[in-house]
């Protein structure tokens, strides 16, 4: 499947390790990278973005599926060390098409909300549920590409996500060119962090991409170590 992800902000907080681990299946650790302070920890992120020219390879565009502003609450994982990735704990979409298709063949915990971004402003407002988030970011003009061994390297540069079917353990790749990052300061009241059984901290980590062209392929099953 092709895909363009656009106008992303990655907002993120650090925390226990402990705290997220009942929350991510058996077969997956929580990855880390160190707080300000130097300590492991884990990180929880809310990512924004649009979604734009969502298409499987050799079939045309669902009209409602093609283009829709789209969120995600995630932390990050890795198996005894390797295969690196990211768990999600939602995702929250514009198309319900979308939602339902991700569901099914993704089974990913995807929401149909109503999502609007107007350039720097997101706003969202998950159906059901009523989890919101309203923020506006300022990012720099500054682009550049996070350097390995960097926070920003872990926390974006990702290629691989996890999901669970039944009692099964599944993957899926991704394949983008790097993000072009900038800084960015971010006020948001939002709480879909909390609505994902998180206990809610200052977001201490924010950066924007323009975006990239992104392919993504089907789930495979996590084969035993």
């Amino acid at each position: 499947m092709f895909q363009r992800w656009s106008g992303l902000t990655f907002l993120h907080f650090s925390c226990p390790p402990g705290e997220i681990r009942q929350l991510i299946p058996p077969g997956l650790d929580i990855d880390t990278f160190p707080d300000a302070e130097g300590v492991e920890s884990a990180w929880v992120g809310l990512v924004l973005l649009q979604m734009e020219d969502v298409q499987f390879v050799g079939l045309p565009k669902i009209p409602t599926a093609t283009t829709f502003a789209e969120t995600n609450v995630r932390t990050y994982v890795h198996r005894q060390g390797e295969d690196p990735g990211v768990w999600f704990f939602s995702l929250d979409a514009r198309s319900l098409l979308a939602t339902m298709g991700a569901r099914l063949s993704y089974s990913l915990p995807y929401w149909y909300s109503d999502l609007k971004i107007d350039g720097f402003h997101y706003q969202g407002l998950r159906h059901l549920s009523h989890a919101i988030y309203n923020g506006i970011v300022s990012p720099d003009h500054d682009l550049q590409l996070a350097s390995p061994g960097s926070l920003d390297f872990f926390l974006t540069e990702r290629y691989r996500l996890y999901a669970k079917r039944g009692k099964r353990l599944f993957y899926g790749d991704v394949f983008h060119e790097p993000y072009p990052l900038a800084s960015a300061t971010c006020v948001i009241d939002e709480s879909l962090i909390d609505a994902a059984g998180i206990k809610k901290r200052p977001f201490t980590h924010c950066c924007y991409s323009p975006g990239v062209a992104v392919d993504v392929y089907g789930l495979q099953p996590v084969k035993s170590h």
